[in-house]
This record gives structure tokens, sequence and C-alpha cells, in this order.
């Protein structure tokens, strides 16, 4: 009687002391967990109750490969919730130029295809306490990342709110497609779906508001976050979203459903599949291999990987995304929603210097840049291959834009580099996206980080670069403060620190209310539809106004006239 009585108790929550720590254990609707307390460096006395890896879907394993996720099963006894989530199947070696940036990369880091787990992050779990709710979708490009590196103390103990970081499926096995039931593609998004529904349905015993939820992601995340805003997918699942450097409405890496049959076949052929144009054949194959045979499979010679890409003209994209926010209930799901958005000053540093430019990278010459600018305006779908003349006229225009003088130095040639590549690829992309949802009639925030970490500068950033793609993950997370950051070197300044205090208040305050202004915060202005304000983010932050107005226009509108046949006048006046 006595121990059936005790535990209960523990089930609701008591904290109990253990050997490696404070355990504590709770009862969800699925069973028991064991999870522990945490506390955040700067808030010694608030302690965040931490639950790590619990399964929001059921393993998709066997039959379940390339297939929509399905619902969990409830587990008997005391789920362990004090470790981290594996990996979803990636091939490790993208993740090394994170960590010559100066990234908090695990080496020896354990993957599984059972890895749609998620972690919860709460400051109580009183269910009637309906904390905000804060819901991360990590980046990667969408073939890399999990929730490993993410921990929400800080947020959770800064802004009481509930952080939830998720994992869904990678490369491959998360975007292959046939375009019929066998792999219907898409899954990544679906599996963030599935999160959705699962906080949905149990956050309220962790002590968060199911009708306040705030989705949050950067990169592929931000993409993610825009992606389920216009998804018919995503009615009801929150009702604020943050998107940081990325948007899935002006990007054309979505492709056709069923457009990469090719590929599959390659890929088929490259892990030893009996050749075939039966895709059912080929997909019972696929689902015979281990998940290493599909991750260490090489691309074909040129491709860095394999280009299986998200998808429309589905259940979850049913048209492009540049035709879904012509709907109307789509438009009336945008105007619903409180939006926050941004960039980094320099958002192409990282990726242009170490993964996209190898010409570039080797030599850097007015010459190597434009070889290595023409291969990703491609890829991009911005340049067609084919068409040398209306690549001499974009080069001969960004060359008059970007690099007017005779003799640039290497410095200046690596600025224009990072500053090209961050334009085309994300802020001009996420400048449009805010633009256009407010037009729409969403209430629309948007930042600019201008600060660069002592972490990154100390990896040997140059000082000219102010803020790189990423940079507002770690001031937004509280990496220092966090139980990660003392273990994994994380190294801050004074003016880091500054930054960071207000970053925190900005997300939270977001997210509790969709407005991030509160205290003594500088007032962070709603961007609007003739002023296009925003906020730059730095020590002493400033309000913008027509920010980066020339940056939109260039690409939405100039560099698309250039393409154009035109006759010689209308060049001439370009």
């Amino acid at each position: 009687m006595y121990s059936r009585i005790l535990y209960a108790i523990l089930l609701t929550g008591v904290v109990a002391e253990a050997v490696s720590g404070p355990t504590v254990f709770h009862t969800i609707k699925d069973g028991g967990l064991r999870g522990f307390l945490q506390y955040s460096t700067g808030q010694q006395g608030k302690p965040i109750f931490t639950f790590r890896n619990i399964p929001y879907a059921a393993p998709p394993l066997g039959d379940l490969r390339f297939k929509p996720p399905q619902k969990n099963k409830p587990w008997s006894g005391v789920r362990d919730a004090t470790e981290k989530a594996k990996e979803c199947p990636q091939d490790p070696a993208m993740s090394d130029t994170l960590e010559e940036a100066g990234w908090p990369i695990e080496k020896n880091r354990p993957m599984s295809e059972d890895c749609l787990r998620l972690d919860v992050f709460t400051p109580t779990l009183n269910e009637k306490a309906k904390l905000p709710v804060m819901v991360w979708i990590h980046g990667g490009g969408f073939i890399m990342g999990s929730n490993r590196v993410y921990d929400g103390t800080v947020l959770a103990a800064t802004g009481d709110v509930v952080i939830v970081p998720i994992n869904y499926r990678l490369a491959t096995l998360a975007w292959l497609n046939t375009g019929d039931e066998d792999a219907p593609g898409n899954l990544g998004f679906l599996d963030q779906i599935q999160a959705l529904k699962w906080v949905k349905e149990n956050i309220a015993s962790f002590g968060g508001d199911p009708g306040e939820i705030t989705i949050f992601g950067e990169s592929a995340g931000g993409v993610s976050v825009v992606a389920l805003s216009l998804s018919p997918l995503g009615e009801g699942l929150f009702s604020r979203a943050i998107a940081q450097s990325g948007s899935a409405i002006t990007n054309s890496f979505l492709i056709p459903a069923g457009s990469s049959g090719s590929m599959i076949r390659e890929l088929s052929k490259a892990v030893g599949c009996n050749e075939t144009e039966d895709n059912r054949e080929i997909i019972m194959c696929l689902r015979s291999k281990t998940w290493e045979e599909l991750t260490e499979a090489k691309p074909p010679e040129g491709m860095p990987y394999w280009p299986f890409l998200p998808i429309c003209g589905d259940a979850f994209m049913p048209k492009p995304p540049k035709d879904m926010v012509k709907e109307s209930d789509v438009k009336a799901r945008i105007k619903s929603l409180d939006i926050m958005t941004g960039v980094t000053e320099n958002e192409g540093y990282m990726m242009a210097g170490k993964v996209l430019a190898p010409h570039f990278t080797v030599n850097k010459t007015r010459e190597t840049m434009f070889q290595d600018l023409k291969a990703m305006l491609q890829i991009f779908g911005i340049l067609d291959p084919s068409d040398e003349e209306a690549s001499q006229r974009v080069e001969k225009t960004l060359n008059e834009k970007y690099l007017p003088q005779e003799n640039p130095t290497e410095d200046e040639l690596t600025l224009v580099m990072s500053r090209l590549t961050g334009d085309f690829m994300l802020i001009a992309p996420t400048l449009q996206t805010a633009h256009l949802f407010k037009e729409i009639g969403a209430n629309v925030f948007v930042y600019e980080l201008s600060h660069s970490p002592l972490q990154m500068r100390n990896h040997g950033r140059p000082e000219y670069i102010k803020a790189d793609h990423g940079d507002d993950i770690m001031y937004m997370f509280g990496f220092p403060k966090s139980p990660l950051g003392p273990e994994e070197g994380i190294v801050w300044d004074d003016d880091d620190l500054i930054l960071e205090n207000q970053m925190l208040k900005y997300w939270t305050n977001f997210g509790k209310t969709g407005n991030p202004n509160g205290g003594d915060l500088l007032e962070w202005p709603q961007f609007s539809t003739d002023n296009h304000e925003a906020i730059s983010l730095r020590t002493h932050s400033v309000i913008l106004t027509q920010f980066s107005d020339d940056s939109v226009k260039f690409w939405s509108e100039t560099v698309p006239n250039i393409l154009k046949k035109q006759d010689s006048d209308q060049k001439e006046e370009l």
C-alpha cells in the first residue's frame, strides 16, 4: 500500500534525489517518464523540469520507411527521459564545417532511424499553469542536424515558457518520393505536423497551454515554419510563428511530386538493387537495406548529396508556395498569425566560404567568385545552365552592384561573396515573405542581427563579418548559460551577454503574447507596408526603416528582368 502511494506521488512530478542528480518522475497519457532537474547558470534558483527523448510517433522502421508518421503506442512502466535522442540518419561529415566555424558539435553522435523524438523543458508540471509553448524546428538544409544541441533551459527559465525541440527525418529518408503511396515524400514536414499534434494533445501535463503554441526555427527550420504556416495540415496547431533566416515561398527548392524518378533509380543502383522501372519494386528493395547503406550511398558524380527535396502537389503542400499564398483560406490563416522573421547581416559567409564555393575558397579572385556564383544561381533555379547570354548579363549586373572596384582585395572579395550569397539565398527571400505576409494582414516583426559572437571571432572569423548564418541561435538559446555551454566551451564577452539578454526577452515575449516588446527593451515596431521597419539587434540595438529594400528589389525585379530576352535599349536602361 505504502509503495503504491509513494509511486503515485512520484509520478505527479515530485523530485526524488538520485545518485546521478535530482530525478523527476512524471506521467503522461502514453506512460511514465523519468526526467531530471537542471538550471540555467544565470538563474540558479529556478529549476527547469527536463524530459528528453520522448517518442511522438511510431518508429519509421521496416514497412513504415518512406511512409508518413504513425501515432506512437503507449508504453508500460517508466521510460528513461534523461538521455538525448539519437540523431536521424545523416552524413556526419556535413557537420564538420560547422565545427570548424566554432559551433559546439558533438563528436561520434549516435544515430538511429528510430529518431522521431522530442524534448520538453518546463518551469512547472502544474497542469493549471497554462504556460505558453514554443516548439523548435532545427535547421541543417533538410539533410543534417538534430535537437541534441538545443537545450531549452535558459529560454524556459527566462520567460516562463515551455520549450519543445523536435527531431524529424532528413535527407533521403525524408524527401525521396515516387509521387504515389509507396513513397509519398515530404516526410520531414509530416513528422513536424505529427510532433505538433503530440504537443497539442500532451503539453498540458507539462504545464503548457495547448492553445498558445509558437513554432520557431532557423534556416531549414525557418523554411519549415513558413511551410507549416501555408499548409492546410498546419491549421489549428499553432498561433504564432518565428521564421529565422528562411522562407518556403520564394525559394525554388520545392519540386513537383514524382519528378525525381531518375535519381531514385540512381540510388537504387548505388545500393545494389536490381535495375527496374517499377517504383514499388525499387521501394521494397530500398526498405530491405540498412539506413547506413542508404546514408553512405554516393550520389552521381558532381553532386555533393542526393537531390531529394521537399515537394508540392501533395496533401501537405497542394500547390507551389507562391500559388498557395493566393488562396483565400491560406490568406485567412496567415492573417490570423503573429509572425516574427529576420536575418543576419552577413548570411552567406560560412556557406560561401565553407560549403558552396570550392573554387573561391581555394583562390579568391573575381573570376572564381563568379564561377561558383554561376553554379549556385543555377542550383537555385535563377539561371538556366543553357542560356550563356543571360549568365553574362547577370554577371555584368552583379559586378556593377556588388563589386564596382577595379582591383578588389581578398577581404573585399570575401565580404562581397558573403553578401551576394546571403542576399539571394536568404535575405531577399525572407524579406519578400515579410512584405507578403504584411500585405495579407498579419502582424509582422522583422529583425537583423548585426553582431558577431566572440566564440566565432575566436575561430578565425574576420572583424568585418558582423553576423553570419545561425549566430542568432547562440544568443536566443543562451548557449553559454545553458547546461550545454560550459561543457562545450562556449566563449562569451560582455557585449555578447548584453545582446543575449535582449534576445532571450524578445523571443520569449513574442512566444507569450505575439509581441516581442516589454519591460526595458527598446520598442520594436511592427513591420509596415510603407516604412518596412526592422530592429537591428546589436549591443545597442537601433530601429531601421526601408530595411533591405534595395536587395529585395534587386533580386525580385532587376535580376528577373535581366534574364528576360530584351532589346539593346532595354538592356542599356537596366
